[in-house]
């Protein structure tokens, strides 16, 4: 069976897809308490849910004790690295996140992770 060209980048494109819905945030190999990585199908992040998590943040510094952003993509993909004040603010703090973030990706995906093995990803609004 002879694969055409439009197929080929297709596959190519879905095998891509699916690594970066499953990529691995480094919550505890970064040392960080709480990670929060905003990914791409294509068209950029989740602005709204980025504005919403460096809100909380801000808004919360007895929590949240440091935080560090880390761009890695072209469409604006990047990760955050919350440090807490405690395990209980761990616990607090993902709870808070996990609140603000849709179930179903609004645009890309969005998986949350705590160092107590806590974790959430939206699922793919293909697959929903």
């Amino acid at each position: 069976m002879k694969i055409t060209p439009l197929l080929g980048a297709l596959a190519l494109m879905a095998g891509c897809a699916s690594a970066s819905e499953t990529a691995d945030t480094g919550a505890t190999a970064a040392g960080c308490d709480v990670t929060v990585a905003f990914g791409s199908y294509a068209m950029g992040i989740d602005g709204q849910a980025a504005e919403d998590v460096e809100a909380y943040v801000s808004g919360h510094p007895a929590l949240v004790t440091a935080s560090q952003w880390t761009r890695w993509g072209r469409e604006g993909e990047k990760t955050a690295c919350l440090t807490t004040a405690s395990p209980q603010a761990i616990r607090t703090v993902f709870k808070a996140l996990r609140a603000l973030l849709p179930d179903v990706a609004r645009r890309g995906p969005v998986t949350l992770e705590s160092r107590l093995g806590q974790r959430f990803q939206s699922k793919s609004p293909l697959n929903h």
